[in-house]
């Protein structure tokens, strides 16, 4: 549970890492949101270099969480000592490689999300001309309407499975690891 926590705490960091910046340099209170946006109203920049940050912040929580990745097929295992500090250590010189197998995982599942939830939305929109006239109510019609609440449940039910498949995806890259060493990593993809 702690290992978990840990790993979920670098995400949390990274969301908000940037904001100390955006208060430094630019004298925005990102936790007020009226201020910060009549702020990124007047000032798109900031709300480009917040954007930037925080996906700097992303990539690099990522990559430590890539590192962590193989404490949990250890506890699981009940491999004793089992601890972030070795799964750093275990993960050292393939940092890169296990954060790209966890970004396609990830990539391929977001492209489904985007396209089945662009996909309703249009056809929604199709079916029902009169939003074209009210734009604003267009977003909260569809997001309430039974398509969208459908293909969102299925789609969160995908991402659950998702979770499963980085498990076993992190299970295999250490079994490779414990058996045949870093370099054998690569066959998680197979």
């Amino acid at each position: 549970m702690l290992a978990t926590i840990a790993v979920y705490g670098v995400f949390l960091v990274a969301a908000y890492a940037g904001h100390p910046i955006l208060y430094l340099v630019y004298g925005v209170n990102p936790f007020d949101p009226q201020a910060f946006a009549r702020t990124t109203s007047a000032q798109p920049t900031i709300a480009f270099v917040l954007s930037g940050l925080t996906l700097v912040f992303y990539v690099i929580a990522s990559l430590i969480s890539a590192r962590f990745t193989f404490v949990f097929p250890a506890i699981a295992l009940d491999v004793p000592d089992a601890s972030l500090r070795q799964s750093f250590g275990a993960t050292r010189r393939s940092t890169w490689r296990l954060f790209f197998v966890f970004f396609f995982i990830f990539v391929i599942a977001a492209a489904i999300f985007a396209i089945a939830i662009f996909t309703t939305a249009i056809a929604y929109i199709a079916s029902h001309p009169g939003l074209a006239l009210a734009p604003k109510a267009t977003t909260e019609t569809i997001m309430f309407s039974t398509p969208f609440l459908v293909i969102y449940v299925a789609t969160f039910i995908a991402a659950m499975m998702l979770v499963a498949v980085t498990a076993a995806a992190a299970a295999r890259a250490y079994e490779i690891r414990i058996n045949r060493g870093m370099t054998g990593v690569v066959e998680v993809f197979s």
